[in-house]
């Protein structure tokens, strides 16, 4: 499996233009929001046939990136992104 040299976390509705927008420019992409089913709607009927990599963790999504890693928080700002960083971190 290809890494993707770009992770981004949150698809809200700007979330999930900035995913299809990046798409559109090649980008190779994995994509993680906490809520599963969200996650799992926007492969199917937005990113259809592009390539996306699908992530359900935190792990999984920092795993699917090709170092150095580049992460879009796409999320409130405040106490989420805080948590969020704090997640991510080793």
């Amino acid at each position: 499996m290809q890494q993707a040299s770009i992770g981004l976390i949150g698809l809200g509705v700007m979330g999930q233009n900035l995913a299809l927008n990046l798409l559109d420019n090649n980008a190779q992409l994995s994509v993680y929001n906490r809520d599963k089913e969200n996650t799992i709607k926007f492969i199917q009927e937005e990113a259809k046939d592009r390539a996306v990599t699908p992530c359900y963790s935190y792990q999984e999504l920092v795993s699917s990136l090709a170092k150095p890693r580049q992460i879009l928080l796409m999320i409130t700002a405040g106490d989420p992104v805080d948590s969020v960083i704090e997640a991510l971190l080793p």
